[in-house]
């Protein structure tokens, strides 16, 4: 055997040792997950060492599922035999498989997060659609039947009237006597009503009837080349067939309009069954120019770099509507950390003294001068607009969307964390030096302020002024103030 074959025959080993090794981590897993908004439910079928766990993340709303657990930590799943990450954006539901599946990442429709899936290690199915589609069926068929008994109605009537304007227009008639037309004329008005009562009634029974016994009702499907039949049978007898023309390329409008999730309107204002108060979480980013206005003072005189200045606050919201039906009021409330930097004008630095806190000229060439406040505030606003409701058409809950156009007042009260000062420049010898001073500088610890916004959707324009003074024992007192953008992320 040559140097060139020996190659050969152990590439091929190592590549069936890596085939066998990756079929191992195929787990045999099968668990069921319910999910209803922010909730995570699941059931173990085999494979796992948990029957039943649910799991609720509001912040996150990411869930990692393993033979071990549910966590919403990839680093709290190690050594998993399988690991299935699953994430709630808006009405989607998406699935990946990390490790232990043949399939990598999927993605569902999941409306009003209220949805229901089946997991293996080798596919992924949403369950009991199946059979809430032909129960839809039912009722379309339910609701066919009482559309009949208005066309019923109405086609007996023109019957009648064509018979009568029948007789007023034929001269055979007109050598019968006038009570002898009327009475032909209501022995005709007598038949059509009893046709109507009866037709009618064999509508109402069939109605009674479908009702009573829908659970007893079998189900069966039939799909061919373009159409698919539905049939729903009691005992020996047929009592609904529906068939369907099934297009191939469903166009988005046809999608729409078997939504369950309608626009609330005066016509399924009946099907409303309830109004929750469900919260909204964002993730918010603010991004704003950065200012200290003195006492009596201008923004032309602050001594500080408007430009250069410059706030960022992240943090976590949520929301929800003050009134039941009506959506033109939200309390908005959450918490954030925000990093306000100023930079003095000039050669100038920040220098404690004591009990005050003076801007200095600083003793050499400054390269940067920047001094930072770090911070934590919870701000709560009233924020007022208008949006779209939502009903559920099987669950009759009613929902709303976020505020499209929207404004917000409000305030925040806060701690100061911590002060950094950070300096750049050279000294006498040539030699540039890095200075990071960490100090209290006498700012005020507890902190508090006015804010408003004012945007469409996601984006807005945010100011925020502090009512209390940044120093607390300086001569003149300078206040705080940011304007900039704020991103409302849901």
């Amino acid at each position: 055997m040559n140097f060139k074959t020996i190659i050969i025959t152990l590439l091929w080993v190592c590549f069936f040792c890596k085939s066998a090794q990756a079929q191992d981590k195929e787990m045999d897993f099968s668990f069921e997950v319910e999910i209803n908004e922010s909730e995570v439910a699941l059931r173990s079928l085999k494979g796992t060492f948990w029957n039943e766990l649910t799991s609720y993340n509001i912040l996150t709303k990411t869930h990692y599922i393993g033979n071990s657990g549910i966590s919403s930590k990839k680093s709290d799943t190690t050594e998993q035999d399988f690991l299935v990450k699953i994430q709630l954006k808006g009405e989607e539901a998406i699935f990946e498989g990390i490790q232990g599946t043949l399939w990598d990442k999927k993605k569902f429709d999941c409306p009003d997060q209220n949805c229901k899936f089946t997991v293996t290690h080798l596919d992924i199915e949403a369950i009991s659609s199946q059979r809430d589609a032909k129960l839809a069926s039912i009722q379309d068929k339910i609701n066919e039947l009482e559309e009949k008994k208005e066309l019923i109605k109405k086609e007996e009537k023109e019957k009648l009237k064509a018979e009568i304007e029948k007789i007023n227009s034929n001269e055979d008639f007109r050598d019968l006597s006038e009570a002898s037309i009327d009475s032909l004329k209501m022995e005709m008005a007598e038949k059509t009503a009893k046709n109507i009562d009866n037709q009618i009634a064999i509508i109402e029974n069939s109605i009674e009837y479908l009702k009573r016994n829908l659970e007893e009702i079998d189900f069966t499907e039939e799909k061919t080349s373009g159409e698919s039949k539905l049939n729903i049978n009691l005992g020996g007898w047929n009592l609904v067939s529906v068939s369907e023309v099934v297009d191939k390329k469903p166009t988005s409008k046809c999608f729409k309009s078997t939504r369950k999730r309608q626009p609330l309107t005066s016509e399924n204002q009946a099907l409303v069954k309830s109004y929750p108060k469900d919260a909204d979480d964002f993730l918010v980013i603010v991004v704003a120019f950065n200012n200290a206005l003195p006492d009596g003072g201008s923004l032309n005189n602050t001594g500080i770099r408007f430009a250069g200045s410059r706030t960022f606050e992240i943090g976590y919201a949520r929301d929800f509507r003050v009134f039941e039906k009506s959506n033109w009021l939200r309390i908005k409330y959450g918490a954030s950390l925000q990093f306000n930097g100023l930079k003095p004008e000039g050669n100038r630095i920040f220098v404690k003294d004591g009990n005050q806190t003076n801007i200095e000229e600083f003793d050499f060439n400054l390269r940067k001068n920047k001094f930072r406040m770090d911070n934590l505030i919870i701000p709560v606003h009233l924020q007022f607009g208008k949006s779209k409701a939502y009903v559920n058409e099987d669950t009759g809950r009613v929902s709303f969307k976020d505020h499209n156009f929207k404004f917000g007042i409000g305030g925040f009260v806060g701690l100061n964390l911590l002060n950094t000062q950070k300096l750049r420049y050279t000294n006498d010898l040539g030699i540039r030096i890095k200075e990071r001073q960490r100090d209290d500088f006498n700012t005020n610890n507890f902190l508090y302020g006015l804010s408003a916004y004012v945007g469409w959707e996601s984006f807005s324009v945010f100011a925020q002024y502090n009512l209390n003074p940044i120093f607390r024992d300086n001569p003149m007192d300078m206040n705080n103030f940011q304007i900039g953008i704020r991103l409302d992320l849901n």
